[in-house]
């Protein structure tokens, strides 16, 4: 067993089957809202984004860090935007030379899909990658964008 790899007991075999129950139940509560890495379990990689909305469209912004533009693909189907691609391991893995006490970088293929919504103009997103960073502009419909009414000033009688 490696360094620092968390340890896992089963309740039965344990003088603290309450307490293990409890951590059990713990974990499971938690890891809604925590990263996996920090509760010892194995990950699927998927990149962290923002989506914001300013003059006149939406923008979504992904952390690639370690990839390239051609590493990357985005999609638009209908009314649905996929972001996809894979980080590779930068090394060749050799069990018998290697031993891992930490791993929280992830690696693998992700795939992410948005709903897109009726305001936008599928015909007119675009993406930029730069410094490790995907920006998707999705631009509104010149009708979502709305416009302002000038009020008409009427004399009364």
């Amino acid at each position: 067993m490696p360094l620092l790899a968390p340890r896992r007991r089963t309740a039965w075999l344990s003088p603290w089957g309450d307490l293990d129950l409890f951590e059990e139940r713990m974990r499971r509560m938690l890891s809604s809202w925590l990263p996996p890495m920090v509760l010892g379990e194995p990950t699927t990689w998927a990149p962290p984004v923002e989506l914001v909305e300013s003059n006149g469209e939406f923008m979504l912004t992904a952390e690639l860090r370690g990839l390239g533009p051609g590493d990357v693909e985005v999609k638009v189907e209908e009314d649905m935007l996929t972001l996809k691609g894979e980080k590779k391991a930068e090394h060749e893995v050799r069990e018998e030379e290697e031993h891992r006490y930490v791993w929280e970088r992830c690696y693998g293929a992700f795939e992410r899909s948005f709903a897109l919504p009726r305001s936008v103009d599928p015909g007119a997103i675009r993406a930029e990658f730069k410094n490790g960073i995907l920006t998707v502009h999705l631009p509104k419909t010149p009708v979502a964008k709305g416009r302002k009414v000038e009020i008409a000033a009427k004399e009364e009688k």
